[in-house]
């Protein structure tokens, strides 16, 4: 997802800044689901100026594709190899 000027802007309306990393740690750090949470009112459009609620949306979506991206990168390699552990041993007769 490419943010243009106009993501921008509302970045900046919203939170005060329009980078994306500092939005995405932000989030990470708050309880609940702060980044959402906050755009919801302009995708509802109970808040902001017409055209925000797409603007929103693409925000949102930018900031999963940046979790998938960085949840990608704090996998256990060893993840894959485990789930085939138990079926190993139970093949083998071992007790895991």
């Amino acid at each position: 997802m490419v943010l243009n000027e106009k993501h921008k802007e509302l970045m900046r309306r919203v939170f005060g800044t329009d980078n994306l990393r500092a939005i995405y740690d932000d989030d990470n750090n708050a309880a609940g689901d702060y980044a959402v949470n906050m755009l919801i009112p302009y995708i509802c459009e109970t808040k902001g100026i017409q055209g925000d609620s797409d603007l929103a949306e693409d925000i949102i979506d930018a900031l999963y594709e940046l979790d998938e991206r960085e949840s990608k990168g704090r996998r256990n390699p060893w993840g894959e190899v485990s789930g085939t552990l138990p079926a190993l041993a139970k093949e083998w007769n071992i007790m895991l």
